[in-house]
């Protein structure tokens, strides 16, 4: 049985945060894409989706075992067709496929999401202990467990070891397995060693599942960097806007830039330009900092997270511009360069009055010429308000000094 004594904050924020996403085979969305959107393959209609995420939140908050969630879900699945054999349509290729949906299906379901929920919320809670920096795994040791996962229990590393990358737990399906986190003076008290990073895994164990070989610990990522936002406006807040309070919030901001991946917004960009198809929706390009927070504080406008998007929408709309060759698109290698332009390496930001958009410019390959990224604030999503990027292209330095149009921030 997987239950809750208690629902764990971490965990829910993490489940609620969640978009919905339709998708007809679990391989359209894979990864850490599970981080940002929740799904279930072949629920192909958007209520019945947020039914059973909805389902999911409330069996958290309450503590409803399985058989429970199970039996108040399933008349809502029998009156929208969606339970025993079923017939179900893909609605981009037209394929038909008989299902069946029965008590296996609905605790893969369960299970899957709410052991997800609470792993990555316990992650965040050892990123919140900044001594105990050892993880030990911890398998079940009952006649359920995978000898592969047996042969891992006990096994302690540095939590920056590659191996947490793709091993954090769960690794499989139904996989029951846990992380514990302990200072060196905790591991000593307990007699634990901790395992050389040279070390060769057991032989019995060959790697996560392949369905589960991603970082589960991003998803903790994200709200931990929320967090360090929320506290960053908090010190600039106490301290009214001052110049102190903005050296208040740029040190709470030194967490958020420490924990900030580039990489995945590089893994990106390469994925969509090597195929449009890609599954992987948006990355995170950077960040409002200091003081573009201190200065849209002035003109009432205060972000409500910290991130700023990219879409493949928008990301495709570059690429395509990019290849017709026009003289204002920006190359691929400069798109590539967003986070070091939004996180530290602007010539100059501006505020457009007109439309009141963040531009960051920064130097252009093409003489002559400058570069701009234009960033709505708190742009209208069905996820929430989000920093996002609309647009980018190559523009002359004098068309950036009219006065009635833009306001330098910095």
């Amino acid at each position: 049985m997987f239950s809750f004594n208690l629902p764990p904050q971490d965990a829910l924020t993490y489940l609620k945060s969640k978009g919905l996403e339709l998708t007809f085979d679990y391989e359209e969305m894979m990864h850490e894409q599970h981080h940002k959107a929740f799904t279930v393959a072949k629920i192909t209609r958007l209520d019945l989706l947020n039914d059973v995420h909805q389902s999911l939140i409330n069996a958290m908050e309450e503590g409803k075992p399985f058989e429970q969630w199970k039996r108040e879900l399933r008349p809502t699945l029998q009156e929208k067709g969606w339970y025993g054999k079923t017939e179900v349509t893909d609605e981009k290729t037209g394929e038909v496929k008989e299902i069946n949906v029965n008590p296996y299906r609905l605790r893969n379901i369960y299970e899957t999401n709410l052991r997800v929920a609470y792993n990555v919320g316990r992650y965040k809670q050892f990123n919140d202990l900044p001594d105990a920096v050892y993880w030990r795994y911890v398998a079940i040791l009952d006649h359920k467990v995978r000898p592969s996962h047996a042969a891992l229990h006990g096994m302690v590393r540095h939590k920056s070891d590659p191996f947490w990358v793709k091993n954090s737990p769960p690794n499989a399906w139904r996989c029951r397995c846990k992380v514990q986190a302990f200072n060196r003076e905790q591991l000593a008290q307990r007699g634990y060693k901790v395992t050389p990073p040279e070390t060769p895994l057991p032989e019995e164990y060959k790697g996560a599942h392949p369905d589960w070989a991603y970082d589960v610990r991003i998803g903790a990522s994200a709200e931990l960097e929320t967090t360090y936002y929320q506290k960053a406006k908090n010190a600039l807040t106490a301290a009214e806007g001052s110049s102190l309070g903005r050296v208040a919030f740029a040190t709470a901001l030194s967490d958020l830039r420490a924990n900030f991946d580039a990489k995945a917004y590089e893994k990106f960009v390469s994925a969509v330009t090597a195929d449009v198809t890609s599954p992987v929706n948006e990355a995170v390009a950077g960040y409002i900092d200091a003081d573009v927070y201190g200065f849209l504080s002035t003109k009432g406008i205060t972000p409500a997270e910290p991130h700023i998007w990219l879409t493949k929408k928008g990301l495709t709309h570059m690429l395509r511009e990019t290849k017709k060759g026009t003289g204002n698109a920006l190359t691929q290698a400069e798109i590539m360069h967003f986070p070091q332009v939004l996180t530290a390496m602007a010539a100059k930001v501006l505020f457009d009055k007109v439309k009141g958009n963040v531009l960051y410019i920064f130097e252009s390959e093409q003489e002559g010429k400058k570069n701009k990224i234009a960033v709505e604030v708190n742009y209208s999503t069905a996820k929430g308000k989000r920093n996002m990027i609309l647009t980018s292209g190559k523009v002359q330095p004098e068309d950036l000094t009219a006065e009635k149009i833009y306001e330098e921030i910095k």
